[in-house]
């Protein structure tokens, strides 16, 4: 988790939400060692091209999403991600498999030059539920398809999910709990990848 501050304020305004973004386990040392093993012949691997992921509105930007009861959506106050969340999933998933090796083989939307697929992927989840028949939990949801770029047809898809329950509904631990479900998912994403 890393907290990102913005100074500034005024007498006359509320202040500044406090910005949080998801850390990337690659810069821990243990996730690096034990999760991210380089491919030891990256050029076997087809050329793949990793666009944003769709959202709804409400997921397509920076608040950090309540999901209540009855299907109520609202935002946590206060707070806020560092940029919107289809962005930041693009990103972690191209930097996770670029460490692995893959730098050559993995491109985004602006550099399409020699990819043989791409992923389209939806963010259906991305929130933190609050039920009343269970406890509070960190959901995240994709959904991803890989297409061959030439004929225009998927390869593969598949639907992936991950769940932490959360003891109090606050940032930091809202936030922790996005950590930890995040990067199980951009782990399995990379596994079915390659």
């Amino acid at each position: 988790m890393i907290l990102i501050s913005q100074g500034g304020c005024s007498f006359f305004s509320s202040p500044p939400p406090i910005t949080f973004d998801v850390t990337n386990p690659l810069n821990d040392s243990a996730s690096l060692s034990s999760r991210t093993k380089r491919v030891s012949h990256p050029q076997k691997y087809p050329p793949i091209l990793i666009n944003e992921p769709l959202a709804t509105q409400f997921i397509d930007s920076d608040s950090i999403v309540v999901h209540g009861p009855s299907g109520t959506l609202s935002a946590l106050k206060g707070v806020r991600w560092s940029d919107r969340v289809p962005r930041i999933l693009q990103v972690r998933l191209v930097r996770e498999l670029e460490n692995k090796g893959l730098i050559r083989q993995v491109m985004y939307p602006s550099e399409p030059a020699g990819a043989q697929r791409q992923l389209m992927w939806e963010v259906r989840r991305f929130q933190i539920a609050v039920f009343p028949d269970s406890s509070p939990s960190v959901q995240i949801q994709v959904a991803a398809r890989i297409m061959d770029i030439h004929s225009g047809h998927a390869v593969a898809a598949r639907l992936f999910s991950a769940t932490q329950p959360l003891e109090r509904v606050n940032a930091p631990q809202a936030v922790a709990a996005f950590d930890s479900a995040l990067s199980a998912i951009i782990f399995e994403i990379c596994a079915w990848i390659m």
